[in-house]
């Protein structure tokens, strides 16, 4: 009897565990000045042009735009929502939200489950939120703000890590909620 608890608990204890974890993937994102694929859809893990994102507008949370102010070059994320000059009309849609974090890579690992991602970002509220947020701001293009979390608009979470690609590609890694 003992040995059946036993096995039960293990079998309990790996399903558990498992059905927690965070969905994580890595995509690399081009900016929309370079017509690359900039358009990024958390539910359908994949990024997309301007023209694939048109077919699938209610999917796509994320704008990775690039421009130049004065002599910086500034790097964003910004929803679908009519508040941002850079998405075309033709694909306003979607409230998804963003916010930099000031976290480090140690913190990033430590996020492995649903749980984790609870505790660690639970003090963000709905209004926490915007839509757009920031990762350079400078003349070099230099990632100043690589974590973020972000609020899909079905209201689940999840974050994004972000790194220098070559030109002003970005390969972000993102865990979120199943």
């Amino acid at each position: 009897m003992k040995k059946i608890i036993s096995a039960i608990s293990c079998i309990t204890i790996s399903v558990c565990s498992t059905a927690q974890n965070l969905k994580t993937f890595t995509l690399s994102v081009q900016p929309n000045i370079s017509n690359g694929k900039s358009y990024i859809s958390i539910e359908k893990q994949n990024v997309f042009s301007e023209n694939e994102a048109a077919a699938i507008k209610e999917s796509i949370d994320f704008l990775y735009a690039a421009y130049i102010s004065g002599i910086d070059t500034v790097k964003e994320f910004t929803n679908m929502s009519i508040k941002s000059e850079a998405v075309p009309k033709s694909l306003q849609g979607t409230q998804s939200a963003i916010v930099a974090i000031s976290w480090d890579i140690d913190l990033w690992n430590k996020c492995r489950t649903t749980a984790d991602l609870k505790r660690m970002t639970g003090y963000m509220t709905n209004n926490s939120f915007s839509y757009h947020a920031e990762m350079a701001s400078n003349h070099t293009g230099e990632i100043n703000y690589p974590f973020f979390i972000f609020q899909t608009s079905n209201g689940k979470r999840g974050i994004i890590y972000v790194q220098k690609e070559p030109g002003n590609g970005i390969k972000i890694t993102i865990k979120k909620e199943s």
